[in-house]
């Protein structure tokens, strides 16, 4: 079992700049899930994040996201870990 680290930046639509709010999401799951969660918020995303950033706390990866993204990346991440 591997923790997942995911910083996601919720961008309002008004101004990215200002409203920009990190969000700190940390998840325990099995390496096979971990690795279908990164592939499936890259699609999400339009990003190539490796799985080893995100899973190491040490490496602080952000992603960008719309208010819409956000909804899609939460709700994939609820849907692994009943506890997020």
């Amino acid at each position: 079992m591997k923790k997942l680290f995911v910083t996601m930046f919720v961008i309002a639509t008004i101004s990215p700049s200002v409203f920009a709010k990190p969000e700190v999401i940390s998840i325990e799951m099995s390496n096979k899930k971990m690795s279908e969660v990164v592939q499936i918020i890259n699609r999400i995303c339009d990003s190539q994040i490796a799985l080893e950033s995100l899973s190491n706390p040490q490496m602080n990866v952000s992603i960008d996201l719309e208010n819409k993204q956000c909804v899609e990346v939460v709700s994939l991440i609820q849907s692994f870990d009943k506890s997020a």
